[in-house]
């Protein structure tokens, strides 16, 4: 295993993508990079910065993410399932459709902040005290997902089961929040 610490890599000193799988990256910043379909496997990520780059369907099997933020990031059909560890993320302005956070056990507190979360698998995770304020959750999956504590207000176009879904304590703002009513099948007039 390599290491990098510190290190900024931009159009001016592209990370060689041979270098990603099986390396530690920690305080790096990736910037305006096209990574897509590239080989995360088993890499380790602490602290660092993605920003304005092309993610999409990256695979990240064993992969640790801590601490990192990916701003402004294309990050379509990722499987976030099958990476190793997952805590204190933040995701900004980021494109994360059809992607996959089922099962993730560690997710609390993570931040998705004006994101596309479209068709996103969020079912059986904990994503409890987490932050989707301004996302667009349109066909997200949340069955069985622990969002206690979770912030919504200005999320839209989410359908989430209050039956399957955990929301006790989650902040929600009107009148998105009377979704949360169309699984009860009641008539609001």
């Amino acid at each position: 295993m390599n290491y990098f610490e510190d290190t900024i890599y931009d159009f001016n000193n592209p990370v060689n993508l041979a270098n990603i799988a099986g390396n530690e990256f920690t305080e790096c910043h990736f910037i305006g990079l096209d990574l897509q379909e590239s080989n995360f496997r088993n890499a380790r990520f602490f602290e660092c910065v993605f920003k304005e780059c092309n993610l999409s369907n990256i695979i990240i099997t064993g992969t640790n993410f801590r601490e990192n933020t990916f701003s402004q990031c294309k990050m379509i059909g990722v499987n976030f399932s099958t990476a190793s560890s997952f805590s204190d993320i933040e995701f900004k302005e980021s494109i994360l459709n059809y992607s996959s956070f089922q099962d993730i056990t560690h997710g609390q507190s993570s931040k998705f902040l004006k994101c596309s979360l479209r068709e996103t698998d969020f079912s059986q995770a904990n994503f409890s005290k987490s932050d989707f304020s301004g996302s667009d959750l349109f066909g997200a999956i949340m069955n069985g997902t622990d969002l206690s504590g979770a912030d919504l207000r200005s999320a839209i176009n989410y359908s989430i089961n209050p039956e399957f879904t955990n929301i006790k304590k989650a902040r929600f703002s009107m009148p998105e929040v009377l979704k949360l009513l169309e699984h009860l099948e009641v008539k609001i007039d």
